[in-house]
Parts: C-alpha cells; structure tokens; sequence
C-alpha cells in the first residue's frame, strides 16, 4: 500500500520523502507545462537568479532564463514565470533555465525524494498516472503555497486532488 503524505513550504520539501511532488499552480509548473507544450528541448530548475546566469554561461548558445523573484522578473531575466509568456515562440528548441520563489526552490531543496516531480492542475492528472505505474511505498505531495512559507489554497486543492487519484478516487474539483 502506498503512504501518501501532504507538507507544506519549503520546510515540507525538505522534510519530503519517496516520489516527491512539488505542487506550485499558478505559476512555476503551469509555466513549465506551457513551455514543454511550446517547444522547449529541455528545462532546468535553479533556486537562485545568480545560479540561472551561472549556468546559462556554461550552457552558451540555446538557453533563455525564465521566473521570478518575488513576483518580479530579475533584470537579466528572458521571461517572466507565466504561462503565457511560454506561446511567445521564442523557446522552441532551447533549453529552459526556471528559476522561481516557491516552486523551483522546493524542487531544489527535496534532498530526502528518490524522484522529483512538478505539478500544476495543468498535470495532476498525467502526474497521478505516472505515480501510479510507478507505485512508490512513499509518496510524498509538497504545496508551496506562496513564496513557500504562506497557505495558498490552490497548491493545497491539486494535493488534495493528485492523493483523491493516487486513492482511486474520483474527485470534482
């Protein structure tokens, strides 16, 4: 049987063990689904806007920064953390550099998780599905909530949502 544990914040992610799924709606991983559906060769999570120009200097041609820092979009930055910024046209083909407050950062800081995953309710379906194939003994559903210290109700819905599936359950959200 799998154990499904829901955390919160940035303290939940790093408390988080098994598959892991960090849940950020509104924006990092609506915005990574977007991407993906625009194009994108690939992505790459960073926590801090100096470790995304780091490494997009290694990485050289092909690569575009996207996110935010609270809320705001760090100069320097391609894009900003929306989802429509993401049908632009302008990342087809490149490597994607996200760099977000909560999201990113929770990715970045579940050590203790054997596999990471990020999700919106853009992906709770496709993520449930994959968890289940999977079937991990641990799963565990981190809600960022925002700037990963604050209850959003969102993050904590597509938690609740993504252990209603992963329980065979049909939820109506």
């Amino acid at each position: 049987m799998m154990e499904i544990t829901i955390k919160e914040f940035i303290s939940g992610a790093q408390e988080a063990q098994g598959v892991t799924v960090i849940i950020d709606v509104f924006r990092a991983f609506s915005t990574a689904c977007y991407a993906f559906d625009n194009g994108i060769k690939r992505l790459l999570d960073v926590d801090t806007p100096e470790a995304a120009f780091v490494l997009k200097d290694k990485l050289k041609a092909d690569t575009i920064i996207a996110g935010e820092q609270d809320e705001k979009i760090p100069a320097g930055f391609d894009l900003g953390n929306s989802p429509t910024e993401m049908l632009t046209g302008q990342i087809t083909g490149k490597t994607l550099i996200h760099c977000t407050t909560a999201g990113t950062n929770g990715i970045m800081r579940a050590s203790g998780a054997s596999e990471i995953l990020g999700a919106g309710l853009v992906n709770a379906g496709a993520v449930s599905s994959y968890i289940t194939m999977v079937h991990p003994e641990k799963v565990t559903l981190v809600a960022m909530g925002y700037r990963g210290v604050e209850s959003a109700g969102e993050d904590l819905l597509c938690a609740r949502y993504i252990r209603d599936l992963l329980m065979g359950h049909e939820p109506d959200i």
